[in-house]
């Protein structure tokens, strides 16, 4: 399948000091160049030669088969894994260059909602929720609900009310429904206050109507809290109705970028069709 959109390269950016951080213009929040990635002893590329532009405020559906490269793509972005070339820019700063303390730093403003929601299953709703302050406060009390600052605690449960779970603060996060997981690390999320939120297929552990729930509570809460969001998916629908653009890899490349209103979506099941062998 031919790429339908090329993404022009970004040009003149000099590289920034790898200690520190600086502010992105407003209207970036994510630039990628060229990006390409290689595991050892294989011999082709996941990903090859990706450019795209993610802009303050935009909500981002990237599309494609398993195998097709969406969660690579989105490990790299945050520097979970390291590219085999190209440049990644978040927030303006050269990730690829950023020393171990600078990385955090950028990264804590950054929220991430994986398939497996990552609770810590013998502790409470609320402590796991407080846990994403930690970006905020490095302060051991944020640890635990019991040591916790009360400001924290509030913000915590206010975080758990615009999720529909302040009922569940008590409660052993592994005894919760695979919803209610989502929920409560949604919650989680929003307490981090990110700017950018990466989601990795973040409604295919759950069955499709709480995966509708939780879909368009989520996508309420970001567009409500004016973050940004790039989220993997394979459902067609998903991208449709809760994204404003698309991105679809097939392959590794980037073979779609477009306004999601200009995407046919009766198109896209090649993406999903098998390679030849």
């Amino acid at each position: 399948m031919a790429s339908e959109t090329a993404t022009a390269p970004l040009r003149g950016n000099a590289a920034p000091e790898a200690a520190s951080i600086r502010q992105a213009p407003a209207s970036t929040e994510l630039a990628v160049t060229g990006l390409s990635k290689r595991y050892d002893g294989e011999p082709q590329n996941v990903l090859r030669d990706i450019s795209f532009r993610i802009g303050t405020g935009e909500r981002v559906a990237l599309l494609g088969a398993n195998g097709s490269g969406k969660s690579t793509l989105l490990r790299c972005c945050m520097r979970l894994m390291e590219p085999s070339s190209g440049d990644v820019r978040l927030f303006g700063n050269d990730v690829r260059q950023l020393g171990r303390s600078a990385l955090r730093g950028l990264r804590s403003r950054t929220g991430v909602v994986f398939q497996r929601h990552n609770l810590v299953g013998r502790l409470s709703v609320l402590t796991n929720v407080i846990h994403g302050a930690l970006g905020r406060s490095r302060h051991p009390g944020t640890w635990f609900q019991a040591t916790a600052a009360q400001p924290w605690r509030d913000e915590a449960v206010r975080c758990l009310q615009e999720v529909g779970m302040a009922d569940y603060t008590g409660q052993r996060a592994d005894r919760l429904s695979g919803g209610q997981s989502q929920r409560v690390a949604i919650a989680r999320t929003l307490m981090q206050h990110p700017q950018l939120v990466f989601a990795d297929e973040p409604a295919a552990s759950l069955d499709p109507a709480a995966g509708e729930e939780v879909m368009a509570l989520f996508s309420r809460l970001i567009a409500g809290h004016g973050m940004t969001l790039v989220f993997s998916s394979h459902d067609l629908d998903h991208a449709r109705r809760y994204a404003d653009r698309v991105i679809a890899l097939r392959a590794g490349e980037v073979v779609i970028d477009r306004p999601t209103a200009a995407v046919d979506f009766s198109q896209l099941a090649g993406l999903y069709q098998r390679e030849a062998v």
